[in-house]
């Protein structure tokens, strides 16, 4: 019999039980949402591979969708979606994590699915040759996001002769080497139960699971144990310093720095991560604020400590203007050198430590991140107790700690640089090492010990003068969130003003009432609180998420953000600067031109066609007085405050009524868009490593008759069991990413089809797209298939809405576009009665061939 842990509570702690065969099963029961989440830890990841193998483990977690346990391909993700559930795995470091999300009424189904997955490897040749083409494609995508790329040539110097220096994807000699011999063989290797850690949440009883996972698991047991190659990890793998330029096709520069650091486990880990948090945490921090705010030097910016079983990096990645490279390294090599003598302020650490907590906390907002933390914490570190010790640690730790840890790990001499640059900019390595002072030193080696449902509360109230605020109790967390959202965004605006609704959001919260940008940053960063101004093509809005403590400071906040803001020119011009960035980076990048470009191309001449962001040129004209006009003629628009979590309800009344009273209720209309007469539109990109093709077809308008039509086609569309998956990725291997798109707002929409695919295969992917609809419209969906597109969108509402924010976003967009509050709902209830010759006629009648809209980016070599 399974041995037990302690006893399990809806709100208590999880309960460990370990089988027989060594099999580890952690329970916590959740009755928030009618979900189930199932989370199965494999020790088996890139770290356990032989340098031959690489990519073995990553291959095998494709593998497993191929037919678990004999079944036939794809039948796996085709029960668990039959019923609203994803199925889905990752490959890491340490470790392999295949995941189910269902409805908790089918957790015997997730179960038996997880058991196929893992213990039921299939064994067809021409699957596995199929699979390979796929990562291969996954490769090239990879190859084309410079961030990507940073790390990769980051992990091979930092971790160098290590498990962890090659990607984990592996290479493409190595892949294509990989037989189903090699790939059973390392399943019997490293798929052993007693190295296997099973995670359970949501509305179960913890004793059925048990027993089920017993009786289920019983067979599979062996007296191997699954260790990393022997050898394979050195801390002190890397001494000195070192540069590595890199020329490329990206118009903007990508540079990371590593420093060398210890894994997760090591005392020191903590003081890292709060150190990490000091420099480059948020936009208040010292590195953040200091270079993108003070100095202007980098338009973006981050710090992360990565942290494995075995090892680990701190890793600062910039963005920037190849122009402002040089200055940049200067100010950077100095300020390095600072943290061996500038202390940590008091005030800074406990910014450190209330975000730190609040990040914690505010994962276990829905099931899966309850999962995925206790699971890391059971598998890792042997005890879901450490989330204690590690609260305990942070809590505890005084900034000469932080400071010992920065000045230790935190070195010029230890630190190994990696520059992606555009041709022929003119920077060399040695000037770069002459600009950041580098200078060959020893290592750093530093060791210490180791230390009930709630009944339905929510209420809508009307404010007059177009405006109406809606309340959203839920006390399960200490956490408030709101929304409010206008009608307008970039449908109050000129041609020639493109891009002004993106810059007045981006610009909202940079100054307001008495606080300039700096204040705002330092006091979210000091209350853990969110605040945000978000711009869409007909919405505007101003989003707010807090620990509820706060609420009464962070709501005068959030009243100045609408009724004073600063638009100071300076800010403004900032902002400018920055949404020009934001452009040319997406230029950059195939996906993010094919999204810049689909709506012009698709509406051009109307407001649903701007490029939300601008034009550079455009974007530098808007001066303040632009901003204040802009924002003045949006807050005259009718609007929808939305509050979710634990709130004073008078104080939230109190904030909405003095909200109303600056509120002028002015109607907005303007008329839907008319399609472009142009159906085809040919992109071009230099050295990129896919083609990528949008397929786009014309239909109705969110609150349409036929939303559930739409929402349905989309679902038998998509997932690993929807038929492009099994048609242009699983039977014809032509990319790793294809997946079908929906884009509706009142008025208008669009369904898409996409791929990212070789050069070579772009017709045949077109004409797989075809031979799909085709398929649709000759033959009636199967009653099934209906059911599994039902079940799933039933599903997908109840993960979406497990966040507070995310559930002020939905009232907030449905009312402001005078859907009711049930909206979706009653989509989800019209969607199970669509009989399939009803379907199968909206299809006829939408997807027609002739009426699509195709994008197809191709690539260039020079």
């Amino acid at each position: 019999m399974p041995q037990t842990g302690s006893p399990i509570s809806a709100s208590g702690r999880p309960g460990l039980y370990v089988l027989p065969n060594g099999l580890q099963v952690l329970v916590q029961e959740d009755d928030r949402h009618p979900l189930l989440v199932m989370r199965l830890y494999v020790r088996s990841g890139s770290a356990y591979e032989q340098a031959s193998e690489s990519g073995i483990s990553h291959l095998l977690e494709h593998m497993a969708f191929k037919g678990a346990d004999g079944r036939e391909q794809a039948q796996a993700a085709r029960m668990i979606e039959d019923v609203g559930g994803s199925l889905n795995a990752a490959t890491g470091f340490d470790q392999t994590v295949y995941m189910v999300d269902l409805p908790a009424e089918h957790w015997r189904l997730g179960l038996e699915t997880l058991y196929g997955l893992c213990f039921g490897p299939p064994a067809d040749q021409n699957e596995l040759e199929l699979e390979k083409e796929v990562v291969l494609a996954e490769m090239a995508k990879n190859q084309d996001n410079p961030r990507h790329c940073l790390f990769e040539q980051m992990q091979k110097i930092i971790w160098a002769g290590t498990g962890y220096e090659r990607p984990i994807i592996g290479f493409r000699e190595t892949v294509l080497g990989l037989s189903l011999a090699d790939i059973q063989a390392y399943v019997a290797r490293t798929y052993l139960p007693q190295s296997m850690l099973l995670v359970v949440c949501g509305q179960v009883q913890s004793r059925e699971i048990v027993d089920a996972t017993q009786q289920l698991f019983k067979q599979v047991k062996t007296d191997l144990t699954c260790k990393p190659p022997a050898g394979s990890f050195s801390r002190d793998a890397v001494s000195g310093p070192g540069l590595t330029l890199v020329p490329t096709q990206w118009t903007k520069g990508y540079a990371a720095f590593g420093f060398p650091a210890p894994a997760f486990s090591d005392f020191d880990s903590v003081y890292l991560e709060l150190a990490g948090y000091i420099l480059g945490g948020d936009a208040s921090s010292r590195w953040y604020a200091g270079y993108r705010f003070e100095k202007e030097l980098v338009e973006q910016f981050g710090i992360s400590p990565i942290l494995m079983e075995r090892d680990g990096m701190i890793l600062v990645s910039i963005q920037f203007d190849p122009q402002r490279l040089k200055p940049f390294c200067r100010e950077w090599g100095r300020d390095v050198i600072k943290l061996q003598t500038t202390e940590v302020s008091r005030s800074e650490l406990e910014r450190a430590k209330i975000n730190m907590e609040d990040t914690l906390l505010q994962s276990k907002e829905t099931l899966s991140g309850v999962a995925s933390k206790i699971g890391h914490f059971q598998f890792f570190e042997k005890s879901v107790d450490a989330e204690k010790r590690y609260l305990d640690q942070i809590r505890h730790a005084e900034p000469e700690d932080v400071q010992e840890a920065m000045s230790a790990y935190l070195r010029l001499e230890r630190m190994q640089g990696v520059f992606l640059l555009p041709e022929d900019c003119g920077i060399d390595s040695a000037g770069l090492q002459q600009d950041i002072g580098l200078f060959p030193g020893r290592s750093v080696t530093r060791s210490r010990p180791a230390g009930p449902k709630p009944r339905d509360r929510s209420s809508v109230q009307d404010l007059g003068r177009g405006c109406r605020l809606v309340l959203l109790p839920d006390d399960s967390l200490p956490y408030t969130a709101l929304d409010l959202t206008w009608l307008g965004g970039d449908q109050l605006l000129q041609a020639t003003e493109q891009g002004l609704a993106a810059l007045t959001a981006r610009t909202l919260i940079k100054g307001a009432g008495t606080r300039d940008a700096q204040q705002i940053r330092e006091l979210l960063s000091a209350r853990a609180g969110y605040l945000q101004g978000l711009a869409n093509r007909d919405q505007m809005s101003v989003l707010a998420k807090f620990p509820s403590r706060f609420c009464s400071e962070l709501l005068g906040l959030f009243e100045d953000v609408i009724l004073q803001p600063g638009f100071a020119s300076r800010e403004a011009a900032l902002c400018a600067a920055d949404q020009v960035s934001r452009i040319i980076e997406r230029c950059d990048h195939p996906l993010g031109l094919l999204s810049r470009e689909i709506f012009p191309f698709l509406f051009p001449g109307h407001p649903c066609g701007y490029y939300h962001l601008g034009d550079p040129g455009g974007l530098e004209r808007f001066q303040s007085d632009d901003l204040q006009r802009f924002w003045r003629l949006q807050t005259r628009c009718p609007w929808v405050l939305s509050v979710c979590g634990h709130f004073d309800r008078q104080e939230i009344e109190a904030t909405a009524r003095k909200l109303a009273r600056h509120s002028e209720g002015q109607s907005c209309s303007w008329s839907a868009p008319e399609w472009s007469k142009d159906r085809h539109l040919e992109l071009e990109m230099k050295d990129r490593h896919q083609a990528h093709i949008l397929l786009a077809f014309p239909v109705p308008g969110l609150g349409s008759p036929q939303d559930a039509c739409i929402a349905l086609t989309k679902k038998i569309l998509g997932g690993q069991d929807g038929l492009l998956f099994r048609e242009l990725r699983d039977r014809q291997g032509l990319g790793y990413a294809v997946s079908p798109l929906l884009s509706t707002n009142p008025g208008v929409g669009f369904l898409g089809f996409y791929i990212g695919t070789s050069a070579d295969k772009v017709e045949q992917a077109v004409a797989a797209f075809q031979e799909v609809i085709l398929r649709l419209q000759d033959t009636p969906i199967e009653p099934k298939r209906l059911d599994r597109a039902g079940n799933m969108l039933q599903a997908e509402f109840h993960r979406e809405r497990q966040g507070l924010l995310s559930r002020c976003s939905e009232a907030s967009d449905l009312l402001v576009y005078d859907l009711p509050r049930e909206y979706s709902r009653e989509m989800i209830r019209q969607a199970r009665s669509v009989h399939p010759e009803v379907l199968r006629d909206f299809i006829r009648e939408y997807l027609q061939w002739d009426f699509r809209y195709s994008m197809i980016l191709r690539t260039r070599k020079v």
